[in-house]
């Protein structure tokens, strides 16, 4: 370990694999930085790392970001792929991010896979790297897969966590025992320190960096993310950019800052209402890509206790169980509590194929409202995403040639929860989404009646919104041709609902 490094770097560094952080080599030409969740500059562990290693080694911090086009085989069985959206969402940050690099005197490569250019960028500069930091992956494809090919090349690797404000590797299993307000006691003490800890000053590369390669993506120009787009690829197409959510820290850091005036206080009372527009602070997609640092959140919401409840508790804790059982989020015999397993002991023969459920086409006018609203907004209000959820095991779907037994039907109903978000949820492929998806089966909850999970029948979204509100309030969020908002508080939806300025877009 660099003797510079802070102990508030340290404790969030990990190695790909054994007990010890391996020691930088001797000989390299640079340290290499992979960006894969944290897209910031600022507040961004791993970043302070690697630029703290890179000038006590003596040589210069190359940053290098990759966006796949197609999924490992974990993700690929069960139809999923990479999509405009989310690579389109990412790249507006890193368009936003690769200036921010250079004035801290490094250089952000970006290389997005497609048809005609896939050079094996990472693994050839992690083969000439003294030292390799990556965001740490909690287990979760493709992060994992990534980290695992850098770590075939040979070049030492920490794994930073960039995304908890109590750093994951520091608690144990014991912390994830009793449910949200124990997770809450037993992080308590740690959190408050690392809150009230003043913020790390910013370190600067002292070495220059290398030219760009040729192949590195210029982000700066004002069609270069559509240019990205257009280009033939192995992306799914078909699910489009959210035109009025804009990715990167600036957007990111607006949107918390107008929660935080206009209704942070009021949190606890309004976030039931999925009408209401200023209610919930829809920083998940944001915080989940790393856009934002989370101690900062914490700390604006530290009086909030509703908010900390669930920013630091059910984000967190999802965190923590993805780290201490990898890969486990794709595999229900793991996820599922023994109590839930045998839950699914029939089969649907109605059930609507997956088209049909992809277009919001189940018969279910509740359901079909949510699909709908998470397809045309990349989001969907947590209080209705429950029951959207919930639905989604009665729909499963298998194969004519797999036997039908209980657990192939709900390994069947997780593929199908997971299928359907990440597709569509801008918040998707990370830990928070994957323990909101976990818990429709039954993670980290107490049985019902009968011994299986407690049922929240769609029905329940009638009690707050009719069929269609949600569907007409995602079309505002988006081009704002959804007409008047279906409930009050017309005050502050333009501006809640509006695209960022033109200096936040870039």
């Amino acid at each position: 370990m660099p003797a510079q490094l802070p102990t508030s770097l340290q404790e969030r560094l990990r190695p790909q694999h054994g007990a010890t952080l391996p020691a930088p080599r001797d000989a390299g030409a640079h340290v290499l930085y992979c960006v894969r969740t944290a897209y910031r500059s600022a507040a961004n562990p791993s970043l302070e790392t690697a630029l703290r290693v890179a000038n006590e080694l003596g040589v210069p911090l190359i940053c290098l970001c990759v966006l796949e086009d197609s999924f490992p085989a974990a993700l690929a069985r069960i139809g999923m792929r990479p999509t405009d959206r989310a690579t389109s969402f990412r790249l507006e940050a890193l368009r936003e991010l690769q200036p921010e690099i250079v004035a801290r005197g490094s250089v952000l490569l970006v290389h997005v896979e497609r048809d005609g250019c896939r050079q094996a960028a990472a693994l050839s500069l992690a083969a000439r790297a003294r030292l390799v930091v990556i965001d740490e992956h909690f287990g979760l494809e493709p992060h994992a897969s990534f980290a695992d090919k850098i770590r075939r090349t040979g070049a030492p690797t920490w794994l930073c966590d960039a995304a908890c404000t109590v750093p994951s590797r520091t608690l144990n299993a014991q912390a994830l025992v009793g449910g949200n307000a124990r997770f809450l006691q037993a992080t308590r003490d740690a959190r408050r320190a690392r809150l009230a800890a003043a913020p790390l000053a910013p370190a600067h590369a002292a070495t220059p960096p290398p030219p760009p390669a040729a192949w590195s993506l210029d982000l700066s120009g004002e069609t270069a993310v559509d240019e990205v787009l257009a280009a033939p690829s192995r992306r799914d197409t078909s699910v489009g950019r959210v035109a009025r959510t804009c990715g990167g820290s600036k957007a990111a850091t607006a949107r918390w800052e107008a929660f935080v005036a206009d209704s942070l206080s009021g949190y606890a009372k309004r976030r039931n209402d999925p009408l209401d527009v200023c209610g919930s602070s829809r920083m998940s997609a944001y915080v989940n890509c790393g856009m934002i640092d989370p101690l900062l959140m914490a700390r604006d919401a530290s009086r909030v206790d509703k908010y900390m409840s669930e920013f630091c508790g059910f984000r967190e804790s999802s965190y923590l169980w993805c780290l201490r059982n990898p890969g486990a989020y794709l595999d229900a015999a793991r996820a599922v509590p023994n109590w839930a397993r045998n839950q699914l002991r029939t089969t649907d023969a109605t059930a609507p194929g997956v088209e049909a459920l992809a277009r919001g086409a189940s018969g279910d006018a509740y359901w079909d409202d949510c699909q709908k609203c998470l397809v045309l907004s990349g989001e969907l209000h947590n209080n209705v995403r429950m029951a959207w959820g919930k639905a989604i095991p009665a729909w499963h779907s298998l194969d004519d040639d797999q036997a039908q037994t209980p657990a192939t039907r709900l390994q069947a109903a997780l593929d199908l929860l997971v299928r359907l978000n990440d597709t569509y949820a801008l918040d998707g492929g990370a830990p928070p989404s994957y323990g909101g998806l976990l818990w429709c089966l039954g993670w980290r909850d107490r049985p019902g009646a009968g011994g299986c999970p407690k049922p929240r029948p769609t029905s329940v979204i009638g009690r707050r919104v009719k069929p269609g509100d949600l569907e007409r309030l995602a079309r505002v969020r988006v081009d704002g041709s959804g007409g008047a908002p279906p409930k009050k508080r017309q005050r502050t939806i333009d501006s809640f609902f509006s695209s960022p300025p033109k200096s936040v877009v870039g």
